[in-house]
């Protein structure tokens, strides 16, 4: 795999294998990604707004710089691990040789893991566009500003930022019995 600056704030990444946009930010692990037109992904994570493209089998990172290509990009979303060999791995099973076939893109991304703790305190019986907004409203009240162009966009919030709020001050998200675990969660 290979890195390249292509100009001063997008990094082409080659070499990445068995990488989809759509199976991995829309298969549920996730929920602070979002479809463009263009088919690009935009999205928020360890507080860096970023779009993602791919171009002739090549990974497209804008908004960013090679060091947090590096630094954050490159294990986020998991490109050190070789999903061609787990796949060959696991081929010959009727069971797993349908899934690869059905969502053989998906690379399991290492989130922030009080995000992830959060997100999927709220994913506790509700549906995944649900998920996404109680997770943006979340963010847009409590996280800090990130910049895409000219799009806003914000970071999920650390636990320092909901330290002093409470199940009732989360009543905006609707989230119900949830707001309760996540106030837990944050204490």
């Amino acid at each position: 795999m290979k890195t390249e600056m292509i100009n001063s704030n997008t990094v082409k990444i080659t070499g990445v294998c068995d990488f989809d946009l759509k199976h991995t930010f829309m298969c549920g692990q996730c929920f602070r990604w979002y479809e463009n037109a263009d088919g690009s992904y935009t999205g928020v994570a360890h507080s860096r707004a970023v779009k993602i493209s791919i171009n002739d089998g090549d990974v497209y990172i804008y908004n960013t710089n090679r060091e947090d290509v590096e630094n954050i990009w490159l294990e986020y979303l998991d490109f050190n691990r070789d999903y061609s060999q787990i796949k060959k791995m696991y081929e010959s099973d009727k069971y797993i040789s349908r899934a690869i076939k059905f969502g053989g893109g998906i690379h399991i991304l290492n989130q922030d893991i009080f995000e992830c703790l959060i997100s999927f305190i709220i994913s506790t019986q509700n549906q995944i566009p649900r998920i996404k907004k109680i997770v943006g409203e979340l963010c847009r009240a409590y996280g800090t500003k990130c910049k895409l162009d000219s799009e806003v966009l914000y970071a999920f919030p650390t636990p320092q930022q909901l330290k002093d709020v409470t199940a009732h001050d989360l009543g905006f998200l609707k989230a119900g019995y949830r707001a309760d675990y996540i106030t837990d969660a944050v204490s």
